[in-house]
C-alpha cells in the first residue's frame, strides 16, 4: 500500500515513540526499576515473554514472576548488582493500519550477578531481543517479548570456551538460579547459543511491511519459526 505523506509523518513519528520506549526499557532494568518496567507491557493475558533456557510465561502472571519476583530476588538489596543492556542495530516495522508494530535489535549487555556462597560474578552476554508492540489509547506497549542469547559467559573466560552456555564457569553458583522460574509453556524458538559446531544464521526473521496484525498471523511469521543453525 503506498502511503500519504500524513500516513509516512504519522509512521516516522510511530517509529521514535518506539524506540523511546525501548530506550527506556533498558534504563529502567539497569535502574532496577522493574515494576516500571512491568507497567510498560500490555494488559492483554495474550501478552507473554519468552526467555532462553527458561521458557515462555504468558499473561500478566507470567510477566509479573519474571520481571518483579525473579528480579527481586536476584537483585536483594540491589547492593553491587549491575544489569546495564544497550540497543544497536534496531529495526522497527509499524503495522499500515497503525496499530501493531515489530522490533528486533542487537543488545550487547554486561552484569553483576551474586552468588550462593557469596561475592559476586561479573558475566558478559549478547543476544537479539525481539518484541511485538500494540498501540492502546494511543500509547505503544509492550505485547510480546522474546530474549534469545548467542553468547552468555564469565569475563575471565572465553564464549568459545564455554560454548553453549551450559558449561558457564559460575552458572550452578549463581543465586539468581535457585528462583528462577519455570516456563508455563516450551519456548517459541530454537536455542540460539553460539557453537564451533554451528553456523550461525539469522535468529528470527527480519520485520517486513504488513497491513494488519491479523495478515501477518495468517502468514505465519510470528511464529518466528526460523533460527536456522546448522549443526
Amino acid at each position: 500500500m503506498e502511503l500519504t505523506l500524513e500516513q509516512q509523518v504519522d509512521r516516522l513519528y510511530d517509529i521514535q515513540q518506539i524506540r523511546n520506549l525501548l530506550g527506556r526499557y533498558q534504563y529502567l532494568l539497569t535502574a532496577h526499576e522493574h515494576q516500571k518496567v512491568f507497567e510498560m507491557f500490555t494488559k492483554r493475558e495474550d501478552a507473554y515473554m519468552d526467555c532462553e533456557g527458561m521458557g515462555l510465561l504468558d499473561g500478566q502472571a507470567g510477566i509479573h514472576k519474571f520481571f518483579i519476583d525473579w528480579h527481586k530476588h536476584q537483585d536483594g538489596d540491589s547492593k553491587g548488582q549491575f544489569n546495564v543492556k544497550t540497543i544497536t542495530t534496531d529495526i522497527i516495522q509499524v503495522a499500515d493500519d497503525g496499530l501493531t508494530a515489530f522490533a528486533c535489535w542487537k543488545g550487547p549487555g554486561y552484569e553483576t550477578r551474586k552468588l550462593i556462597a557469596g561475592g559476586s560474578d561479573a558475566l558478559h552476554l549478547w543476544g537479539t531481543p525481539v518484541m511485538d508492540l500494540i498501540k492502546e489509547n494511543g500509547e505503544w506497549k509492550i505485547w510480546h517479548i522474546r530474549l534469545p542469547h548467542t553468547i552468555l559467559c564469565n569475563f575471565n573466560r572465553s564464549w568459545i570456551e564455554l560454548e553453549g552456555g551450559a558449561a558457564m564457569g559460575a552458572d550452578k553458583q549463581l543465586a539468581q538460579n535457585s528462583g528462577k522460574p519455570k516456563g508455563d509453556r516450551p519456548s517459541g524458538f530454537v536455542p540460539s547459543f553460539y557453537g564451533t559446531d554451528r553456523v550461525s544464521k539469522l535468529t528470527f526473521e527480519l520485520p517486513v511491511p504488513y497491513d494488519t496484525w491479523d495478515d501477518m498471523k495468517e502468514k505465519d511469521f510470528w511464529s518466528i519459526k526460523t533460527c536456522e543453525r546448522e549443526l
